[in-house]
């Protein structure tokens, strides 16, 4: 009897022991949600104020570095790295003094606004070193699916080609060219005076020369 109650509370221990931890990979890779959007909502309204006018409202960047993209995100690593750097020197003008409640609110909206989702589930500072930010904020980076059933657009309906096509067009200005050569003028055939010098008009009341005796008539 006492050996199987041992063996029962060992395996109860056990069962419970692979339950934590099974929970534990479960939200460091596929969480319904990081924190809750009561803690995004606050955490956008802290960064309004504190953040937004170096690291933009957009979370651009403007006079200090970027804090949203896939790039950004790896270069943190996890929750836990971008947390222990701004929890100790941001805000610039009031270092490490929001509190640790403002600062996981800054962060869920930090993860909020690149992708990663919300749930019922609030953030808490334990959970910082299981959430990889890459993973955490994937939705956010990529790009949107098309629906299976979107029909495929349209293609635009193919013209026929002109019969100008290839060719290059005239200019303003440009004779038009014949198709073919065009016919050469006609040749007159010439006069039997043609080269020779024609007598002048004799006037009205110049006297008539008679051919002499003798001359051919």
């Amino acid at each position: 009897m006492v050996r199987m109650t041992m063996q029962s509370l060992l395996g109860s221990v056990f069962g419970a022991a692979l339950l934590a931890s099974s929970s534990s990979t479960v939200f460091a890779q596929a969480p319904e949600g990081y924190f809750t959007k009561e803690q995004a909502a606050s955490g956008a309204a802290l960064f309004s104020a504190n953040c937004a006018q170096c690291h933009g409202a957009q979370l651009q960047g403007d006079e200090a570095p970027a804090l949203k993209g896939k790039d950004v995100m790896g270069s943190w690593i996890t929750a836990q790295g971008i947390y222990d750097y701004f929890s100790v020197a941001m805000p610039p003008s009031n270092p490490g003094q929001l509190g640790n409640t403002a600062y996981i609110e800054i962060l869920s909206h930090i993860l909020s606004t690149n992708g990663a989702p919300s749930g019922a589930r609030a953030l808490a500072l334990a959970d910082l070193p299981k959430i990889e930010l890459v993973k955490a904020t994937a939705a956010g980076s990529a790009p949107a699916a098309a629906p299976a059933n979107a029909a495929a657009a349209p293609s635009a309906p193919k013209l026929p080609q002109a019969f100008t096509a290839g060719k290059a067009l005239p200019t303003v200005g440009d004779a038009p060219k014949a198709d073919a050569a065009a016919p050469a003028a006609p040749k007159l055939p010439q006069a039997f005076t043609a080269g020779k010098t024609l007598p002048t008009a004799v006037p009205s009341n110049a006297p008539l020369e008679l051919p002499g005796p003798g001359a051919p008539r």
